[in-house]
């Protein structure tokens, strides 16, 4: 197997996909520690305030590292920016949009969606029933998120 990296949830440094542990900053959040192949996989493009550039090439390297792996969803923080400009937000959803990683995300929705009332989140719910237990407070309503499903040919669990 190749020695392969991910990027810290918590911190933002680079660490092995395996390791239990962040060896910088001491987070837990790895694939392995999921419980089950609902759990969510957490991709944060804000930490450490990275140019637009570099989030997107986080975002894309993490996203590699996950493909084959038997997590369905991400949840990605790309934030509002801090002058309310939301720029990395503004160019991850536009990439969405536009197709740039169909081969692998099978949908996505928005954060500021994900509300008991609102036709979106009720369609994703009808969709993957699963999901609605591991849709976590802080993510309903929040427009600093998107929630990605990974297609499942790339997984190792299908639903």
């Amino acid at each position: 197997m190749k020695n392969t990296f991910l990027i810290c949830a918590m911190c933002g440094n680079p660490r092995q996909l395996l390791e239990k542990i962040c060896p910088f900053c001491g987070e837990k959040d790895v694939l392995h520690e999921q419980k089950n192949h609902w759990d969510y996989f957490t991709i944060n493009l804000e930490s450490g305030l990275p140019r637009v550039e570099e989030a997107m090439q986080r975002f894309e390297n993490q996203l590699e590292q996950l493909t084959g792996s038997s997590i369905r969803m991400l949840q990605v923080i790309h934030g509002q920016g801090s002058q309310g400009e939301g720029r990395i937000k503004k160019a991850f959803r536009e990439a969405m949009q536009h197709g740039r990683w169909h081969q692998i995300i099978s949908a996505y929705y928005f954060g500021e969606h994900l509300k008991a009332s609102h036709t979106t989140y009720q369609f994703l719910i009808k969709q993957y029933p699963a999901i609605k237990n591991v849709l976590k407070p802080e993510m309903m309503g929040n427009p600093g998120i998107t929630v990605l499903i990974l297609h499942a040919k790339n997984t190792h669990l299908l639903l």
